[in-house]
């Protein structure tokens, strides 16, 4: 599921997989401080950059909601971010009411995998009105 628990200082990798080109689910994270408690967001706002893994190249930048005391991140996926199969490291970076600045996860970074996507034919070829899965069940 792509709502993962991204405490700070954390130095394992937390990981999101998405298929080329999709935009959903939303990447939504709950952000708590040292002790675990969840972090007041309130008046805050909140930034995601992400870069591919080897490259380096910066591939993911927007703005994120972010819900209150709730300590609660959402990300709403852009084409731009997904359509290029990779590994990408992404960080939250969360500018307080006072100015102050403090990028989630602060010892590693969240790892988003995308996946390539098969190509879809145009038509499709099976026996006995099926649908896409030529007669047989649905996904």
């Amino acid at each position: 599921m792509a709502t993962p628990y991204v405490p700070p200082n954390t130095t394992g990798t937390r990981e999101v997989v998405l298929k080329q080109n999709d935009t959903a689910p939303k990447l939504q994270l709950t952000l708590r401080d040292g002790n675990g408690d969840l972090k007041n967001l309130i008046g805050s706002t909140a930034n995601i950059c992400g870069r591919h893994k080897l490259t380096r190249e910066l591939k993911i930048t927007g703005s994120a909601t972010v819900t209150g005391t709730t300590g609660l991140i959402e990300y709403q996926w852009q084409a731009s971010d997904t359509d290029t199969a990779g590994i990408y490291e992404i960080e939250v970076e969360i500018t307080y009411p006072d100015s102050t600045v403090e990028t989630f996860p602060s010892g590693s970074y969240i790892q988003l995998r995308v996946i390539g996507d098969i190509s879809k034919p145009h038509h499709f070829h099976g026996g006995g009105g099926g649908g896409h899965h030529g007669g047989g069940g649905g996904y």
